[in-house]
C-alpha cells in the first residue's frame, strides 16, 4: 500500500466522527423545529418528526461504523512496534491532533513529529 493510501485509509475514524457532529447538529436544529411546529401541529410537524427519526437512525449506523473503523484504525496504529511512532499516529489520526500539536504533546518539534509521521507511515506501508 502507498503512502497516501495508508493514511487516507488512516483518516476514515476521523471522517466518520465529523460526519456524525455534523448529523448531531443537524438533528438538534430539526428538534428545535419539531418542538416549535408542535404547537401547530399538522403536516408540518410530522414531517419534522420522520425526519428526525431518519437522521437518528443515520446518526446510530454511523456511531456503529465509527466505534468499527476506529478499532480497525487502532489495530493498524497497533501493528507499529516504536512507542513514539505509535503515540504520533494515535495523536494524529484517533485525538486529531495536527503534527504540530503532536510535537507539542510529546515536548518535541513539529519537524520531528513529521518525521516520525512519514516513518511510521513507510513502516506500515512495508508490513
Amino acid at each position: 500500500m502507498k503512502r497516501e493510501e495508508m493514511k487516507a485509509s488512516l483518516m476514515r475514524y476521523r471522517d466518520a466522527i465529523v460526519r456524525e457532529r455534523q448529523m448531531a447538529g443537524e438533528l438538534r436544529q430539526l428538534r428545535i423545529r419539531r418542538r416549535m411546529l408542535e404547537q401547530c401541529q399538522g403536516a408540518e410537524a410530522a414531517d419534522a418528526a420522520q425526519s428526525i427519526g431518519k437522521l437518528e437512525q443515520e446518526i446510530a449506523r454511523n456511531v456503529e461504523e465509527s466505534l468499527r473503523t476506529r478499532g480497525e484504525v487502532l489495530a493498524l496504529i497497533g501493528r507499529i512496534q516504536d512507542p513514539s511512532e505509535n503515540a504520533v499516529l494515535v495523536l494524529h489520526y484517533i485525538n486529531g491532533d495536527s503534527l504540530e500539536r503532536v510535537g507539542e504533546k510529546m515536548d518535541r518539534s513539529e519537524r520531528w513529529a513529521r518525521d516520525k509521521h512519514t516513518q511510521a507511515l513507510d513502516r506500515l506501508c512495508g508490513l
